[in-house]
C-alpha cells in the first residue's frame, strides 16, 4: 500500500512539472530583438521628459522650442559621437587597473581623456553662440543647470522605480 502512494505521488509530481520543460523559450535574436525595442522605447519616453523638462525650466516660448530642440539635438548626437570614438580609441585598455597598465599606456590613457574634455569644450562653445540664435543668452546660461537638474530627477525616478520593483518583489513571495 505504502508503495503504491509512493509511486502515485511521484507520477503525480512527475505530471505537475513534466509540461514546463516541453515549453520553448524564445529564440536569443527574438529576445534580443525584443529588448532593443524596449530600450528605444524607454529612450524615447527620456527624450519626450528632457524636452518637456527643458521647455519649463528654461521658460521657453514655442517659437523658441522649434528653434532650440533641433540644434540641441545636433549638440548631443556630436557629444556621443565624441564620447564613443573616445571609447574605441581606449579599447585596449578596457578590463585593466591603474596598476596593470604600463607607463605608455597611461600616458595614451590620459591624453586620450584630456582630448575628449578638449573637445567637448570646444563643442560646447560652438554650440554655445548656435544655442543664442534660438534662445537668449541667460537661458543659454541656464541651460547647464537644466541639464543636471534633469539628470538629478532622473537618478531619483529610476532609484525609486528600483526601489518600487524591489518591495513589489518581496510582497509578492
Amino acid at each position: 500500500m505504502k508503495a503504491k502512494i509512493t509511486m502515485a505521488l511521484l507520477v503525480l509530481g512527475i505530471c505537475i512539472t513534466f509540461p514546463g520543460y516541453g515549453q520553448k523559450q524564445k529564440p536569443a535574436k527574438e529576445r534580443l530583438k525584443q529588448r532593443q525595442e524596449q530600450l528605444k522605447q524607454k529612450q524615447a519616453e527620456i527624450q519626450a521628459e528632457r524636452v518637456a523638462f527643458y521647455n519649463t525650466y528654461l521658460e521657453l516660448t514655442p517659437a523658441e522650442s522649434d528653434k532650440f530642440w533641433p540644434i540641441y539635438n545636433e549638440y548631443t548626437q556630436k557629444q556621443k559621437e565624441l564620447k564613443k570614438d573616445h571609447q574605441k580609441s581606449i579599447k585596449a585598455l578596457r578590463g585593466k587597473t591603474h596598476n596593470q597598465l604600463t607607463q605608455k599606456e597611461s600616458t595614451e590613457l590620459i591624453n586620450s581623456d584630456q582630448a575628449l574634455k578638449q573637445s567637448l569644450l570646444d563643442l560646447e562653445k560652438e554650440y554655445s553662440t548656435k544655442f543664442q540664435a534660438a534662445i537668449n543668452i541667460q537661458k543659454v546660461a541656464k541651460l547647464k543647470e537644466a541639464e543636471m537638474q534633469f539628470k538629478k530627477a532622473l537618478i531619483k525616478k529610476v532609484r525609486a522605480n528600483r526601489k518600487q520593483k524591489a518591495l513589489e518583489k518581496s510582497d509578492s513571495k
